[in-house]
């Protein structure tokens, strides 16, 4: 019996990304999916030409990704401009992140008493 050609995308259950907070394990879970289907040079700084594969790797990306997310990347042509706008809005170093930690800071309070709010 001859094996299937077609690939096994569809065998990939992650939870979709949903913002800063599940950023770094989504992105670990994607960047194993792009690799297994042989995408991840789309996603690179030097993306290969094939607009095919292109394609297949940006919708990989916007599949698993949550509403809020997919409104930032919806435009994107190429699979490397989404990964860099979710790179950009959602590490720790990106402005989402930023605005995160700060009000998480913010919101950290202390009693003197020693009970914390």
């Amino acid at each position: 019996m001859a094996e299937s050609s077609s690939t096994s995308h569809s065998v990939y259950r992650i939870d979709p990304l949903h913002g800063a907070e599940d950023y770094s394990v989504w992105k670990i879970k994607m960047l194993d999916i792009l690799t297994d289907l042989g995408l991840e040079d789309y996603i690179g700084d030097t993306p290969p030409s094939d607009t095919t594969k292109d394609w297949k790797a940006l919708s990989t990306i916007r599949l698993r990704v949550d509403n809020g997310p997919l409104v930032h990347i919806s435009h994107a042509k190429k699979a490397q401009d989404a990964w860099k706008t979710l790179q950009n809005l959602y590490e720790a170093a990106g402005a989402i992140g930023v605005v995160s930690a700060r009000r998480k800071l913010f919101r950290a309070q202390y009693d003197e008493g020693g009970n914390n709010r």
